[in-house]
């Protein structure tokens, strides 16, 4: 990859950390474009600059949408991975995404720290982030005393082995990877302890998170 000279690099970094706002704030539509851009803010190539002003120029022509908030009194939580979709170094990416009262309130797209050798292992990593931030929205609406006609958290995934080694009664994952083994055990253990209130299954519908 050419190496770019320092004000060039500068400019990108200028123009590439303006986009994360939007990201964070109201466009989860480009939260996956910007985890993979901002990778190389130390040494981009025009084609980098090139995607830059392909994402500026999306949110221009979309400038008029937004986020629709308000509508069914329910929580549901998405699932999502790509497995080894990293050209450079074979790592996944895997994102969530939040409904609550029908709209959008948490989302987040990133790479996985680690390379797995599975979509089912990728899939336990994504599904683990997934119902940690569940599980700390519906912490917070405890503390702010708000209450659900439904208080089940629907939590989707649209990988079917992950769904099984997560909710049988008996299921081995067979990985060399010990940090998924954990993901894995703890994932089945908040299962277990508060099966009375979220429940995992396919996701009927794909969200598209970027």
């Amino acid at each position: 990859m050419p190496v770019v000279a320092p004000c060039h690099n500068n400019n990108l970094l200028k123009e590439a950390g303006s986009i994360p706002y939007a990201a964070v704030t109201s466009r989860p539509d480009i939260a996956f474009a910007i985890s993979r851009l901002v990778r190389f803010n130390n040494n981009p190539s025009p084609q980098h600059y090139k995607a830059a002003d392909q994402v500026l120029h999306y949110l221009h022509n979309i400038r008029n949408l937004a986020l629709q908030l308000g509508g069914t009194d329910d929580y549901v939580v998405a699932s999502d991975t790509s497995f080894a979709n990293n050209s450079l170094d074979r790592k996944g990416s895997q994102a969530y995404a939040i409904k609550l009262f029908g709209g959008l309130v948490s989302w987040r797209a990133n790479k996985q720290d680690t390379v797995t050798t599975s979509t089912t292992e990728a899939g336990i990593l994504a599904l683990a982030q997934a119902v940690k931030e569940s599980l700390f929205v519906s912490r917070l609406l405890a503390e702010l005393t708000v209450r659900l006609d439904d208080y089940h958290i629907k939590i989707q995934c649209d990988n079917k082995q992950t769904i099984r080694l997560v909710t049988a009664e008996v299921a081995t994952l067979q990985t060399r990877l010990r940090h998924v083994g954990i993901h894995n055990h703890w994932l089945r253990q908040e299962l277990l302890t508060r099966r009375s209130w979220w429940n995992i299954h396919p996701r009927l519908r794909l969200w598209r998170m970027g």
